[in-house]
């Protein structure tokens, strides 16, 4: 199954209150340019200034802010596909945010969020749920159960029982998730968006596709609207309307999502990314359906090659030792992908 679930990590907006004159003032302005950076997809831009504005509140003892810094340096790892610096780094903000600011706590809650997060890109789900359950936990018992942060977290456990196949405990997280978005009074539109995408992409799995295309075109609106259209969020939007595409036999229309949703990707990230190799793969899959497999062969094996780093077009089956590799779960995904293709060949050949 790929990913194409909407997992939602949390930032927390600077504490307004009595600031140490300029340097508290310069630091909040650094940081909210790094949450620009991010929401616009500047994603070397971001980690530069939040760890310019983390420096800053360092200085000043700031700690709560400080650890919120931190915390999104971790999280732009992660959105970069560098899920091992990213878990390294928010596991030591963890400690810090413990010793800092204490357990119960909404910054040390958002440590553990996104350490859930890593761990799910990482296909680690069993250590996802974990870190989101400690996280939910202490936002409800700080924030109340009728949070938007709380709900980021339930739509987070949702997405990890969608990926290994619980889809209807899946629904029931989304659907919850979904029912506290839209009840709050300070109703974040992306997260209702990624909502709307999470449960459009279950209907696809069980087949109800008219329900499905309702949901996704309904996130792809909202989120084009906030982010823009070349936005690499909206790409996700893309490849699943695609997925929609296949499965009702219209190839030429998915094959016009999938390449605005491969070029949104390689605008961001450039050509080593897990998300790109998904997409890749989907192709790859597309393609296997007509029986057009060396264009199948080809989009898998691009698949894999996304993944490593520093590797171009090389004959990557040939080496038993790789470096480098983004995402282990993604290369093996890309590598099954591969030769469930080659075996399809052989068999449409010898029939």
């Amino acid at each position: 199954m790929q990913r194409f679930f909407n997992l939602l990590f949390l930032i927390v907006i600077p504490s307004i209150g009595a600031c140490q004159e300029c340097l508290k003032e310069e630091a909040d302005a650094i940081y909210k340019q790094a949450l620009t950076a991010n929401h616009n997809a500047k994603y070397d831009s971001s980690i530069y200034y939040f760890k310019k504005s983390s420096e800053q509140y360092y200085s000043i003892e700031d700690w709560e802010n400080y650890i919120n810094a931190e915390i999104g340096i971790g999280w732009v790892l992660a959105t970069k596909g560098q899920y091992e610096n990213s878990l390294e780094h928010l596991h030591i903000t963890l400690d810090k945010s413990i010793r800092r600011l204490t357990e119960k706590h909404v910054s040390t809650a958002s440590c553990y969020n996104n350490i859930g997060i890593a761990y799910d890109y990482k296909g680690n789900y069993a250590n996802a749920v974990e870190f989101y359950k400690k996280s939910l936990s202490i936002k409800k018992d700080i924030l109340g159960s009728q949070n938007k942060l709380v709900a980021r977290d339930i739509n987070n456990i949702g997405v990890t029982y969608a990926m290994v196949g619980n889809y209807k405990q899946a629904l029931l997280y989304f659907n919850q998730s979904l029912h506290i978005r839209l009840s709050v009074n300070d109703k974040s539109l992306k997260d209702i968006a990624d909502s709307y995408n999470n449960i459009g992409e279950l209907f696809n799995i069980s087949g109800q596709l008219d329900s499905s295309a309702m949901y996704l075109n309904k996130s792809i609106k909202i989120l084009e609207e906030e982010l823009g259209k070349y936005h690499p969020e909206i790409s996700k939007g893309y490849a699943n309307i695609a997925d929609l595409f296949v499965k009702t036999a219209k190839y030429d229309s998915a094959m016009i999502y999938y390449n605005e949703a491969e070029e949104r990707l390689i605008h961001t990230f450039g050509m080593k990314h897990p998300y790109l190799s998904s997409v890749y793969r989907k192709i790859s899959r597309a393609y296997k359906t007509e029986e057009l497999f060396d264009m199948s062969s080809n989009y898998a094996h691009r698949a894999a090659v996304t993944l490593i780093r520093d590797v171009e077009n090389i004959d990557i089956y040939a080496f038993l030792e790789l470096k480098g590799i983004i995402s282990n779960i993604d290369f093996l995904h890309s590598l099954i992908n591969k030769g469930n293709i080659l075996f399809s060949k052989w068999c449409y050949v010898n029939k």
